[in-house]
């Protein structure tokens, strides 16, 4: 209360003047209480953001993929901390709100719900399986959120506020003239899992053998959590394939190396894996010796981006963490494209920034410098050819180049 109101009053008897000094001391309570009300409402109501961004990450960490989720956390971690040490996004610090839906459609559509209507996610950053990116997305068409899928796919998932930047089949199609002309040519034989992914990976696959002279002469898909594999290892041998196309995940694919170096086959043909990734090799330990794989990232990246990424990591982490991988580096190179965005928006709204997605280019992604195409919501990205040593490391064979993955979607 300002002191010409009061001057006169204080000429007054007791009784009054403790009448004032309570009235001032209620009128200042008051004012402090709706003042409180006030900055609150504002910033829940959003037209005066305080506080830290939340980012959504889900992933496998448990479940049947559960060997993917350690280096998936910590990649997101420390996507977070860099951008939080760097002084954060518009001036305010993000937070990292880690979801698991357990290999599990239901526990995934619960918990992108959870992080997309309770958490309040300003973007949802997703790494797993289609069947549960197919759960998920109608959730994220209703609540208009802006989500992001980060893992390799069979391609073509479209939808207005998804942007996916994982390897596709199309990535792939250079393997193949390579193999025929570096590799020894001859004919193929595709082992799986039986579910979308593999199914249409191997469907374009199959064109692409065709194209290069060769047959694909067999192929089995198998329900997850299959570990033998004698019967398949002698349909390939009678076969006379010389390449293998592995599409089996998780411990799936470990087993079916093991016995193929243990059946003497890793002499007369190669597997190629597109989903055996790094931090799977030391389990494999040398059984892993001569596997192939084809991915948009490998820890072994002898490049400037991939050193600052891998020392950033080994300091925060320590250097026994789990090597990061083509699935684990994806988030993180997501969490930076939507802070790219952000800032090109100048806003958190999931429109305004999915606006601003289109045409963001990431020049240092650990796995080499990528670009989200506006049209396709797809990324332009390096590929690359690389053999797992005594070591229990992958090794580069090729660099692709940069590949667009062509007209997965329409916008």
């Amino acid at each position: 209360m300002r002191r010409y109101q009061t001057r006169g009053l204080w000429r007054a008897g007791p009784e009054l003047k403790r009448e004032v000094r309570s009235k001032s001391w209620l009128a200042t309570c008051l004012l402090g209480v709706l003042t409180m009300a006030a900055c609150v409402s504002s910033s829940s109501s959003g037209n005066t953001p305080t506080g830290p961004i939340k980012v959504g990450v889900m992933a496998s960490l448990s479940g049947p993929s559960g060997a993917y989720g350690p280096p998936i956390e910590d990649a997101a971690k420390l996507a977070i901390d860099r951008i939080n040490a760097a002084g954060g996004v518009l001036g305010r610090q993000v937070q990292l709100e880690i979801g698991d839906d357990a290999g599990d459609v239901k526990t995934g559509t619960v918990t992108a719900d959870r992080l997309i209507s309770k958490e309040k996610v300003a973007v949802l950053v997703s790494m797993e399986g289609s069947n549960i990116r197919d759960a998920i997305v109608p959730a994220v068409n209703r609540t208009g959120a802006l989500y992001v899928y980060a893992p390799l796919y069979e391609g073509g998932a479209c939808a207005s506020n998804m942007y996916l930047l994982g390897e596709v089949p199309a990535d792939y199609k250079p393997l193949f003239p390579y193999v025929n002309q570096n590799l020894g040519g001859g004919n193929w034989y595709f082992v799986g899992n039986d579910y979308v992914w593999p199914q249409k990976t191997n469907a374009q696959a199959k064109t692409f053998v065709q194209d290069n002279g060769a047959q694909v002469v067999g192929q089995d898909l198998v329900g997850f959590g299959t570990n033998e594999f004698a019967e398949i290892l002698n349909k390939i041998k009678s076969s006379h394939a010389k390449h293998i196309l592995l599409t089996l995940v998780g411990s799936d694919a470990e087993s079916f190396v093991k016995e193929w170096k243990s059946f003497g086959m890793n002499s007369s043909t190669d597997v190629i894996a597109l989903a055996l990734v790094d931090n799977q090799l030391p389990d494999l330990g040398t059984a892993a010796d001569g596997v192939y794989g084809v991915f948009g990232y490998f820890n072994g990246l002898q490049s400037a981006q991939n050193q600052s990424f891998l020392q950033a990591y080994s300091a925060e982490f320590g250097p026994a963490a789990p090597p990061q991988t083509t699935l684990s580096e994806a988030v993180y190179d997501s969490i930076w494209v939507w802070k790219l965005a952000v800032d090109k928006a100048g806003s958190v709204d999931p429109k305004k920034v999915g606006a601003a997605m289109g045409g963001i280019t990431f020049a240092d992604a650990p796995r080499g410098s990528l670009t989200v195409d506006p049209k396709t919501h797809h990324v332009s990205q390096h590929v690359y050819l690389v053999k797992a040593g005594t070591d229990a490391t992958y090794h580069l064979v090729q660099d692709f180049g940069l590949i667009n993955p062509g007209p997965q979607c329409t916008f």
